[in-house]
């Protein structure tokens, strides 16, 4: 199978696909015509009745889908400015690009080192349980025997009693071992090719699209395999993009953005099948 040979498979696909597509409103009708028939078969009323029925509902789809398209381009989800506090203590809006970014980063920066200085990123926490919680202690706490220090607060020596694993997960440890394909192909032929992930050569809609064929999503899902099941991260999936997003409506001071990391989506995906 040459080079020749696959350009020419895919300039008759395409060819297809245009004829098609122009044909595209006769193509429905005559679908129509045929549902119609196939429900007045049944008994369910007259061919002509139905047809006018499902004709109706054609026409409030489109009108559906182009207010839809119209709201869509009306809307703006990406935050244009932000909000701060001034040194009188005043909201301050700002819109300028660098601004922003220098206020959103001060921002995220207090918002990820609030727990500084909380009883588990200190002694002596920190040294029986690590910053992880992958410490000396880290199975005792699960099995519920940690002696808890008496220095320790009442409302942390709480939480800790209350991460004791429970009974059922310790009896029943069922991790994954295989991924099969029709697993593999289900998730991607239910996924939305719009979602967003880390900008690079797959999308949601490469995958997606991938699924269609028998060929490509055995390949993919072997791919897939790898990483999960023989234990190492392929570089691309140790790269993310912090994107800022508005937690509700019209909020946008900088303490109340919620900040969510875009993946891979093949790595995005990884994370699902391990949930």
């Amino acid at each position: 199978m040459g080079a020749a040979y696959l350009e020419e498979k895919l300039k008759d696909t395409y060819q297809t696909y245009y004829t098609t597509k122009g044909q595209a409103h006769l193509l429905r009708k005559n679908y129509l015509h045929t549902l119609a028939e196939a429900w007045a078969e049944k008994g369910q009323a007259n061919k002509e009745r139905i047809y006018k029925q499902l004709l109706h509902v054609e026409q409030q789809r489109a009108t559906a889908t182009r207010i839809k398209y119209i709201r869509e381009k009306l809307k703006c989800d990406s935050t244009t400015s932000v909000k701060v506090r001034d040194s009188t203590g005043h909201w301050q809006e700002i819109s300028d690009k660098g601004a922003m970014e220098e206020a959103i980063m001060a921002g995220t920066k207090t918002k990820y080192t609030a727990a500084f200085g909380t009883p588990f990123m200190v002694p002596p926490l920190v040294i029986e349980l690590g910053y992880l919680g992958k410490g000396r202690a880290a199975d005792e706490v699960l099995q519920g025997v940690y002696t808890i220090p008496p220095s320790i607060d009442q409302y942390t020596a709480d939480f800790i009693r209350h991460l004791q694993q429970p009974q059922v997960i310790q009896e029943n440890r069922d991790y994954p071992t295989e991924m099969p394909i029709e697993t593999y192909r289900n998730y991607w032929r239910k996924a939305k090719e719009r979602t967003s992930c880390y900008p690079g050569v797959l999308s949601f809609a490469t995958l997606k699209a991938g699924a269609q064929d028998a060929c490509i999503t055995e390949f993919e899902c072997i791919m897939m395999r790898g990483p999960l099941f023989a234990g190492y991260t392929p570089k691309n999936w140790k790269l993310c993009l912090d994107v800022m997003l508005l937690k509700k409506a019209g909020t946008t001071q900088v303490d109340a953005l919620r900040m969510i990391m875009l993946f891979q989506p093949d790595c995005n995906y990884a994370f699902k099948f391990v949930g």
